[in-house]
């Protein structure tokens, strides 16, 4: 009976290539695919489907029958980097999705076929350091594995200071050569080296007869008939791999979907490995002793095929006649003659990009490019009309960014004159906030292009130290990974900070030598493995080893527990001094680092409310403890003086904590400044005096005065009370902990200085890791930094 079809719906035949997205722009980077068609396969492809159309784009490329994958040339149109130090990452990936019938269920004589759709994918990654490259190049090694059908080229790259992956693509389509007889016939001695001639002739005859040939049909193939029945599949186009209706594929006619790979059916040297093997494994199975060779051969095809016919027939070609008919050895090695050949196997590669996702879609990506473009030149025009200086541009351009990235139009916040309210609106509402920040960026080296040709000045000093926007941006790609990504704010940040950086390591007229020193210097920069070992903020060997002897002190005087409480440490930031800005900042060098930053703030002296804090605990933070600790004492020397700042602040916060804190402070203040001893209805009433709204400063000043107070010191201790009470309702409305300038409510909340004074001692003492700590400093109180002191610093080259 002839075959039935039980399912022609060949489910999954359209699911092909996912697209990538487009990010061709991004601030003053760019990257293009040039020289490639960059269009659509014509309809009825869609994005995500299988293009199965006899026509395609320009880019059709054909594997070559001598090995490998074909040449393709890639021409990039880039801007903003420098792929000598940025590398361009290209990927290429291929699917042929094909779809055919496989047997499953019935007879024998009443076979039922099954609709089935089986994925042919590969893929190839690679780098360009380049522009201009060549993906398989004709003198190179060919790739170690071969693909084809619809395949996708996508280049990207992320310099450094863009806001993302830049990104493009274009379609290709890769078809077939056949090999000839010839090419054949050598590839199975090629492949069987030291075999008998004898399994040499029973492959020929297999070859010569399976497909004529052909790994590749040369025309495009949708559909056969095959005893009386019209099979239909969706359609290949020509020079795809030769199949069957029944998933016969290639040279061999391999007929196993679920092994089948992209190899196999792309490959034709791959393919005959495929159809080698198995007849290798049906020859192994039929061996007798004492056999002829020429029936041990049939016997192999008998098995290879299912057909005694089949094998009647190989037997009776020109190749079956040339098979012996001498008995076969009685020593022969049929596991070594019959040994399996290796199969290619394509790597498994990562997630593409490496880093990142791209969300959104081409469509989104070119408007916000548009948008991007049109403002950037906009904003240029703009500035330059109104600035012919470019020393003048670099000064006024922070001020200019900032009135850009905090322009609203609603509240029409102020512009420089000029600039485009409408356009600056437009980017905002357009760009996320890091593609503006991009644009900004842009927007500055356009600008700053304004300035560049010919440079007028003699002096060498100053045509050195005034670089044009494309050699500053050329300085930056130059710098490692690690510099570029720990320079505060970026590549605008490293224009604000070029001179001191160059300058500081020798090389302000000669860039190259300093970057050198730069980059050398910061490979050292390691983890501080403190408090645990496993902590990586970097920082410079030095200081690394002198946290280790802070650790080592504080384990021996059985303060282990003080450097276990350590939540946070970081810090390194190549920056300005906060303090001093023609200054890089310890942080920049790794000589310093900062704990827990959040609760031991960095404060300057008129924030702190110093009289409150003497008054409720009798602490003077300037005092003597603060001055013991500035220079490095030994540990238990140091640690009592580190204990009273400690208890102050937690005496502090206990002040302000609740109600009942602040009427127990109230009494102390009141004891220690006007030396008596509040009664508990005397408290109760100057408390409420104090926390009246508004506060009753008279009634505290004549109540303290009844008791004896003289005039003055009642007044004094009658306006801090009053003083302490609004610093109370002001610290109950604090919810979060300020690291830098916080204010005398944030600081009555969190406190100022909540390290362990064991740790202080340990990182501070001259027994220990001999650390300057900013929080005994006579000027801005800086708790959560510890410092190498200027003796000690290294030198950066």
């Amino acid at each position: 009976m002839p075959p039935v079809i039980k399912d022609n719906d060949f489910e999954g035949a359209d699911h092909g290539l996912v697209l990538p997205v487009r990010r061709l722009v991004d601030g003053p980077f760019e990257l293009r695919i040039d020289n490639l068609d960059r269009v659509d396969p014509p309809s009825p492809y869609r994005p995500g489907g299988v293009p199965r159309a006899s026509t395609f784009t320009k880019n059709v490329l054909t594997l070559p029958v001598e090995d490998g994958m074909p040449e393709l040339k890639v021409a990039l149109k880039i801007a903003g980097f420098d792929p000598a130090t940025t590398p361009v990452i290209w990927r290429l990936q291929s699917l042929h999705v094909l779809g055919r019938f496989h047997r499953k269920g019935g007879t024998k004589t009443d076979p039922q076929y099954w609709a089935k759709v089986v994925p042919l994918g590969d893929e190839w990654r690679g780098e360009s350091r380049t522009a201009d490259f060549t993906l398989f190049a004709k003198d190179t090694p060919p790739a170690d594995h071969v693909g084809g059908g619809h395949a996708i080229v996508t280049v990207a790259v992320k310099p450094p200071g863009a806001t993302g992956w830049l990104q493009d693509f274009v379609h290709l389509r890769i078809i077939g050569a056949n090999p000839d007889s010839k090419s054949v016939r050598k590839q199975i001695r090629a492949a069987l080296p030291g075999r008998d001639p004898n399994l040499w002739s029973m492959l020929d005859a297999i070859f010569a007869w399976e497909a004529g040939y052909k790994q590749f049909r040369p025309k495009s193939y949708s559909g056969d008939t095959y005893m009386g029945v019209s099979f239909k599949w969706p359609s290949d186009p020509a020079w795809f791999p030769v199949s069957s209706f029944d998933f016969g594929v290639g040279l061999s006619q391999f007929t196993h979907p679920d092994q089948l790979t992209a190899s196999i059916a792309w490959d034709w040297r791959d393919n005959m490995s495929s159809g080698i093997n198995i007849f290798l494994d049906a020859l192994r199975g039929s061996y007798k002793k004492d056999i002829t060779w020429i029936d041990w051969a049939k016997a192999g095809w008998q098995r290879y095929n299912g057909s005694a016919d089949y094998a009647k027939k190989r037997a009776e070609s020109d190749d079956g006649k040339l098979v012996s008919t001498a008995l076969t050895p009685g020593d022969l090695a049929v596991k070594a003659l019959t040994k399996m050949l290796a199969l290619v196997k394509a790597p498994t590669w990562p997630a593409w990009p490496p880093e990142a996702e791209l969300v959104g879609t081409s469509e989104d990506f070119e408007r916000v490019a548009t948008v991007s473009r049109s403002g950037v030149n906009t904003i240029a025009e703009a500035v330059t009309a109104k600035v012919t200086d470019r020393a003048a541009l670099l000064w006024m351009w922070p001020q200019l960014e900032s009135q850009m990235l905090d322009f609203d139009d609603h509240l029409a916040t102020p512009l420089f004159p000029g600039l485009n309210a409408e356009q600056i609106s437009a980017m905002h509402a357009e760009l996320s906030s890091d593609e503006l920040q991009a644009a900004l960026d842009h927007a500055l080296l356009v600008a700053l292009r304004r300035f560049d040709g010919p440079v007028l000045e003699t002096n060498a000093a100053v045509m050195e130290t005034t670089p044009s926007s494309a050699s500053t941006l050329a300085e930056w790609n130059k710098l490692s990974t690690f510099v570029r990504n720990n320079i505060n704010g970026g590549f605008a940040g490293y224009q604000q900070l070029r001179t001191n950086l160059l300058g500081q390591f020798g090389g302000l007229n000669d860039p190259d030598k300093a970057i050198k020193r730069i980059n050398a210097y910061y490979g050292q920069l390691t983890g501080a493995a403190f408090p645990k070992s496993a902590s990586a903020a970097p920082v410079h060997p030095e200081l690394k080893a002198r946290l280790a002897k802070g650790k080592a002190i504080a384990n021996a005087k059985g303060a282990a527990a003080a450097v276990a409480s350590i939540g946070k440490i970081g810090g390194f930031n190549i920056r300005p001094n906060a303090n001093n800005p023609n200054k890089l900042s310890l942080h920049s060098f790794g000589w310093a680092v900062d704990i827990d930053w959040d609760i031991n703030p960095n404060v300057k002296k008129t924030a702190l409310p110093l009289a409150i804090i003497k008054a409720v605990t009798g602490v003077d933070l300037y005092g003597a403890e603060s001055i013991l600790l500035r220079v490095p004492a030994p540990y238990d020397t140091m640690l009592p003086a580190a204990s009273v700042l400690s208890k102050a602040n937690a005496d502090f916060k206990v002040a302000f904590a609740t109600q009942a804190g602040l009427k127990s402070a109230m009494k102390e203040t009141v004891k220690r400044l006007c030396a008596i001893t509040l009664s508990a209805a005397d408290l109760t009433a100057a408390e409420g005096f104090a926390t009246a709204q508004p506060a009753k400063l008279d009634r505290i000043r004549d109540l303290l005065a009844g008791l004896g107070v003289a005039a003055a010191t009642a007044k004094a201790t009658a306006k801090l009370l009053g003083e302490a009470a609004d610093l109370f309702r002001r610290a109950a409305k604090v919810t979060k902990p300020v690291a830098n300038g916080p204010s005398d409510a944030t600081l009555a909340h969190f406190g100022f200085f909540n390290h362990a004074p064991e740790l202080v001692a340990a990182l501070a003492s001259s027994d220990g890791a001999g650390l300057r700590w900013l929080g005994a400093a006579n000027g801005t109180k800086d708790y959560m930094h510890f410092e190498l002191f200027p003796a000690d610093t290294p030198d950066l080259f």
